[in-house]
């Protein structure tokens, strides 16, 4: 059984090792892992109008997700686009870890990266 499976709320990040809070915390971001293989992304803003939301096909390796991006919602915000990860047929290797109950996802930022740090849904 995948571990990942159920719904995953971002909460945290961790930036040159120090644990912080999501840097906007009206950013709503949930990383759904629908079964073995699809998983999906939705955001939005709270007091902003719109919403993205992409689904895609994924495979773990070692400690990577490697992802697809097959359909996204045609209803998403104008501004959706400008996310890589929104935009169909683009693949993705993410390293990622789950530690004392969180998903931890490793973005790139900058010359950097960061750590997003998800609670899983109750």
């Amino acid at each position: 059984m995948n571990s990942l499976i159920g719904v995953w709320l971002f909460v945290a990040t961790i930036y040159q090792g120090n644990e912080a809070p999501r840097p906007n915390p009206d950013l709503k971001l949930r990383f759904i892992f629908q079964s073995a293989s699809t998983n999906e992304v939705f955001y939005y803003r709270e007091g902003e109008r719109g919403f993205c939301r992409r689904w895609a096909d994924y495979r773990i390796e070692n400690n990577f997700i490697i992802q697809e991006v097959i359909e996204v919602d045609p209803n998403n915000a104008s501004n959706c686009g400008a996310d890589l990860d929104m935009r169909v047929g683009i693949i993705s290797k993410t390293p990622f870890e789950l530690k004392d109950g969180k998903f931890l996802l490793d973005l790139p930022l900058g010359e950097e990266g960061i750590r997003y740090i998800f609670d899983r849904e109750l």
